[in-house]
């Protein structure tokens, strides 16, 4: 008997929720008397050639083979379900073992998500274009980070002509130096994207925008002072200042997106776990040697826009809180977007973050200055949220 005919699944709704309903019929000739073990688990798969899967254990049973056919039933737990996106994908998989026999099926959980939020270019949404004007942003920083990116600068410059002299130094020289200065122009080069990269993480003007979590809310696992469906804000309770500097045609915008995570191996050469490999290989063409490393990925999926504004002019001195007063709908989180599943709730302290999350974040978007941005932590939400039904006012009483 295939195994396609010995085991079957079938997902049926009930008054209590959604059960599998798991029929074996065993090769009675091999297996009478047998002790035989099922096991239900949600799964997490990466769509890639070398994956790092991940499973979690829902139910684990036996039972004695007796009967031509056995028929079980689990429970689905209500924050159950599967989910196939571009990066990973979610099932629900029956094992069932009995001697030297094994027995796989998996089915599907659907979760009814909807998607008349979601937007068509999950690019901009994500990664809005950034166009800013370097020298006006310089004016806006703060006096002491000023000061920092003066001697970035400066050093900058300072390996760019040392480089320079070398390399002149060098061109009159012998055999053997070209290996000097293929060395010198590695280190002079990592050293200038390091304070490139240093300049661009101070580049933050003094704007006067500040992002904030409302204080009645908490990241506390059982704490009942959650973002649910039925949450009511304003765009105010989150941005808060007073503009340092004359705004024209800033925008902002909150949106939300899932996040589906998780590890892959790939072949590495060259590179050694203390990160000197780069040493190593300067000077020689050859490095066959190569490892599996594991890499964390996260691509963004189901993109919404949940607020978005553009004031033509914000003047300094004017409370930024003022301009962006209107009610943020929370709810599209919890109706176009999926809920973390099992996998990914358990994730929190883990190195490499398997399964599905999601996030929210206000972007703060200006034609010539430095977009700001402010994630809020998931840990704000109530996962169970995305379960229930929002609750409908009474009607009002006839008459």
């Amino acid at each position: 008997m295939s195994n396609q005919e010995a085991l079957k699944v079938k997902l049926e709704q009930t008054g209590e929720g959604q059960q599998a309903l798991i029929r074996f019929r065993p090769d009675l000739k091999r297996h009478a008397g047998e002790e035989a073990t099922v096991r239900v688990s949600l799964r997490c798969k990466p769509q890639h050639p070398n994956p790092v899967n991940k499973k979690l254990e829902l139910l684990k049973q036996s039972f004695l083979v007796t009967d031509p056919l056995h028929t079980l039933r689990y429970k689905c737990p209500r924050r159950l379900f599967t989910y196939r996106g571009s990066w990973i994908h979610l099932l629900v998989r029956v094992t069932i073992v009995v001697g030297n026999d094994r027995y796989l099926e998996n089915f599907e959980v659907p979760l009814d998500v909807g998607s008349s939020r979601l937007s068509d270019d999950l690019s901009e949404v994500v990664h809005p274009p950034d166009e800013f004007s370097m020298f006006r942003n310089f004016f806006l920083l703060s006096s002491s980070t000023q000061g920092r990116v003066m001697a970035l600068l400066a050093l900058m410059a300072f390996i760019c002509l040392f480089t320079l002299a070398i390399l002149i130094w060098g061109s009159e020289g012998g055999e053997g130096v070209e290996y000097i200065l293929g060395f010198v122009v590695v280190i002079a080069f990592s050293l200038a994207v390091l304070c490139w990269d240093k300049i661009r993480s101070v580049f933050v003007p003094e704007l006067g925008v500040h992002f904030m979590v409302p204080g009645n809310l908490s990241k506390r696992f059982r704490s009942k002072r959650k973002i649910r469906r039925n949450s009511h804000f304003t765009v105010s309770d989150w941005v808060t200042g007073v503009a340092q500097t004359d705004l024209h045609g800033v925008r902002l915008r909150v949106v939300a997106a899932n996040i589906e995570r998780a590890p892959y191996r790939q072949m590495v050469y060259g590179a050694n776990p203390d990160g000197l490999g780069w040493i190593q290989a300067i000077g020689s063409s050859r490095n066959t040697e190569g490892r599996l490393e594991r890499k964390q990925k996260s691509m963004i999926s189901r993109a919404i826009v949940l607020y978005d504004k553009t004031v033509d002019h914000l003047p300094a001195g004017a409370s930024v809180g003022g301009y962006f007063n209107e009610v943020l709908d929370l709810e599209p989180v919890f109706t176009d977007l999926y809920p973390p599943d099992l996998i990914g709730r358990r994730a929190s302290t883990a190195t490499f973050f398997h399964g599905l999350g999601y996030y929210m974040k206000f972007q703060l978007l200006h034609p010539s200055l430095v977009d700001l941005s402010f994630e809020v932590d998931s840990a704000y939400f109530d996962p169970v949220s995305f379960f229930r039904e929002a609750k409908l006012p009474p009607p009002p009483p006839p008459g």
